[in-house]
């Protein structure tokens, strides 16, 4: 994968960071990540902050583009 998005970003940049941002968020489901986790990288990626909030399941998280989770 880091292979194609090496030479899809010579051809389109922004196809190039999509398939870059695809591939972070397989690996992320691959290593069964946390919900925290796959907000965090949601912020970070995005470069503002991301929001999960679920009501039925009492489940609330704010992250950070830094990183940081505030709730």
């Amino acid at each position: 994968m880091k292979e194609l998005a090496g030479r899809l970003t010579a051809l389109d940049p922004d196809a190039g960071a999509a398939v870059r941002v695809i591939a972070y968020f397989d690996r992320l489901a691959e290593h069964r990540a946390g919900l925290e986790a796959l907000v965090r990288g949601a912020a970070v990626l995005a470069g503002c902050p991301a929001r999960l909030a679920d009501t039925g399941r009492r489940v609330r998280l704010r992250v950070e583009p830094d990183g940081r989770r505030r709730d």
